[in-house]
């Protein structure tokens, strides 16, 4: 499948994912190994988890979501739209992402970080899941913009202050970092 007709499948997903984002992330996510294992938190009705499904069919993909937020009153959580789930390669995981990486024992080769966008949550989400990132694995971050100050100060502190990351690009509103160490 071509980058434009995944991203044409991509769209038909309700969502935020754009298609210039998507062409950014089409190699990392392409080029994921066979067995390779996608985490996304934040998925809202799936339009990235979708992308990430046609881009590369081969991997895992682990996708977390919760299915209300009582901090942000207009988000009203979301159900995996039911055609992404089909792609087979999808696991959906309904619950608080930070409680989850606790119990969690598998090593990550892509993280995509687009969950609640307040300081505070995208602490806890770098703080519980970047650990498993495989070394010369990505994590990226979606919203990276002025509009959504909590993801910038947070990814800019942690990039700063990190040894085992550096930064590998920010472009149309994403941060991408590999683990370098």
């Amino acid at each position: 499948m071509s980058i434009n007709q995944i991203i044409k499948e991509a769209l038909k997903v309700e969502g935020w994912f754009r298609d210039d984002q998507m062409r950014l992330l089409y190699p990392f996510v392409k080029n994921l190994d066979i067995d390779g294992l996608l985490v996304e938190i934040g998925t809202y009705h799936g339009r990235s988890t979708r992308f990430f499904s046609s881009a590369n069919p081969k991997i895992k993909i682990l996708t977390i979501d919760l299915i209300d937020f009582i901090e942000v009153p207009e988000y009203t959580g979301c159900i995996i739209d039911r055609a992404v789930l089909k792609k087979g390669n999808i696991f959906q995981v309904i619950g608080d992402s930070s409680k989850l990486a606790k119990s969690f024992n598998w090593q990550i080769d892509f993280l995509f970080i687009d969950g609640c966008h307040l300081y505070k949550y995208i602490q806890k989400d770098i703080n519980s899941w970047t650990p498993y990132i495989v070394l010369n694995g990505y994590v990226a971050f979606h919203d990276y913009r002025h509009s959504h100050s909590g993801v910038v100060k947070v990814v800019n502190n942690w990039i700063k202050n990190n040894k085992k990351f550096v930064e590998v690009s920010h472009n149309v509103n994403i941060f991408i970092a590999k683990r370098v160490k």
